[in-house]
């Protein structure tokens, strides 16, 4: 029942997104991250809540219309939080240690591969005002890939 739920939510979402209908796509974020939260899907429920959060924060008439709701989604995203900080200090401690024992030539590909996530935002970005230099970053990881050839 709750993947048929959520599945229903996710259509209506991305009818929403293609109306640009700002409302809807706020309602259904918050029922998301509400369907998640009481599924326990921890990490679903945090993304779909702060995604209400940020859409109704960045509209005063959506915030006047979601302003309780908002409230009760900022708190819930604190609890959820709060949940996952441990496991997430635990995953960071692991992930530190494990690094230590990557060789050089590792480092690089693991670095490698963390800028080439990024090369088309930076494309897009690029696109701005002062912010021409960003659409170097892919040429810089495809250098330094043939360089490790």
């Amino acid at each position: 029942m709750f993947l048929k739920d959520t599945d229903t939510l996710l259509t209506t979402l991305t009818k929403a997104q293609a109306m640009n209908d700002y409302r809807h796509m706020a309602k259904c974020f918050l029922d998301l991250g509400t369907a998640y939260r009481d599924a326990g899907r921890t990490t679903k429920a945090i993304y779909y809540l702060k995604r209400f959060d940020n859409l109704v924060g960045g509209d005063d008439d959506l915030y006047e219309a979601f302003d309780k709701q908002d409230s009760q989604a900022m708190q819930w995203i604190e609890e959820l939080e709060a949940l996952q900080e441990p496991y997430e200090k635990s995953m960071q401690s692991q992930v530190a240690a494990l690094s230590e024992e990557l060789s050089d030539l590792q480092k690089v590909q693991w670095l490698l591969l963390t800028m080439s996530r990024f090369c088309s935002l930076f494309d897009r970005i690029s696109a701005l005002e002062d912010f021409e230099g960003f659409e170097k970053l892919s040429e810089v990881v495809d250098l330094y890939h043939r360089i490790l050839r």
